[in-house]
Parts: structure tokens; sequence; C-alpha cells
């Protein structure tokens, strides 16, 4: 099972363009293996921390865009985790914020969406455009997490100005 797992991320490593990186995210049913077994999903992770320095940076914003429009809920949240592991080193991400997102994705990606978008650059730029598309929503963002938003958003304004 992890090994299949380990084949996909090294297809994903050598895949040549954004076509070929989609075709191979799509064409794995990450969640046949994993089937709500938390263990697994934790190993998949530490394969892919150990294999993104073979993974051609530029190959990582297409990898980063195919699993978050993903219906795969396991491969939205590996996207969560890559991202997370790779924000700071991306040459660009593609427009994320252009693709649709259920609520349940959202709620996953959140804490991810306030650690990314604290820092200044491309990456944070969609990532505050992703937060703005919820942030009247008060099931999804309350008080404590607009809290934090105007705090990021301070300290911004502060280097700006």
């Amino acid at each position: 099972m992890l090994k299949e797992i380990s084949g996909w991320i090294n297809a994903l490593a050598k895949a040549k363009n954004k076509e070929e990186i989609e075709k191979i995210v799509t064409g794995f049913e990450l969640s046949n293996y994993i089937k709500d077994n938390e263990d697994i999903l934790d190993k998949v992770y530490i394969i892919i921390y150990h294999k993104i320095p073979e993974i051609p940076l530029d190959n990582i914003p297409y990898i980063l865009d195919s699993l978050y429009q993903s219906d795969d809920f396991d491969k939205f949240t590996l996207f969560c985790h890559l991202l997370e592991k790779t924000y700071k080193d991306l040459p660009f991400l593609t427009h994320l914020e252009n693709y649709p997102i259920h609520e349940v994705k959202f709620k996953t990606l959140l804490p991810t969406l306030l650690r990314v978008s604290d820092e200044m650059g491309g990456v944070a730029n969609c990532m505050w455009l992703i937060l703005l598309k919820f942030i009247d929503n008060d099931e999804l963002i309350n008080e404590d997490i607009k809290e934090i938003i105007n705090n990021i958003t301070e300290q911004q304004l502060s280097i700006v100005v």
C-alpha cells in the first residue's frame, strides 16, 4: 500500500508538465489506500515530506493546483500539508482563488490560510483572496479568526507604510 503511494509521489516528482501532473493526480485514488486510517495518512505525510527535495520546485505549484481541485478529500488534505511545507520556496502559485471551494474544504484549509497569509508575496496574496471569499460567513470565520486576520493585516500594513 505505501509502496503504491510512494510510487505515485515519485511519478509526480518526475512529471514533465502541468498536464502530466494533472493526469497523475487525478488517476490515483488516494482515498482507496487511506480509508479513514489516520496512521496511513500520517505515513503519507512523512513520505511526501521526505520526497519534497526530489520534486522540482517548478512542479510543486501544479501539484498543489491539482490536489486543491480534487474531489478526493485526502488529496485536498495532502494539498494543505504540502503547501505548508513549501510555500516559502514556491516560485509561483496558480490562481487557486478562482476555483470553487466548499465549506468543508475551507474549514480544513483555514489554519493553512492563516499561516501562509502571514507572509508577504504572491502565495500569501492567493491565500488572502480565498479568505476574503468567506470573510462574511460567521459560521466559518468567527470573531477569534477575524481578530487573527485583523492582526495579520495590521502587521502587513505596518511593513508597507
